[in-house]
């Protein structure tokens, strides 16, 4: 499993990650970077899960 932060949430078309993201706020989409090599990418929310807070 790939860990990584959310960095924003995107609520319609942008430029993201280098590519044409389509969202909106019914479709959200969401930035993450990626802890171990530092990249973005954009995901559906259903792709995501959520880990506890790490001391």
């Amino acid at each position: 499993m790939a860990v990584g932060t959310v960095v924003r949430e995107i609520t319609e078309r942008t430029e993201a990650a280098g590519r044409t993201v389509n969202a909106s706020p019914n479709a959200p989409r969401y930035e993450v970077v990626s802890e171990a090599s530092g990249g973005t990418a954009v995901h559906r929310p259903e792709a995501l899960t959520r880990l506890d807070d790490r001391s």
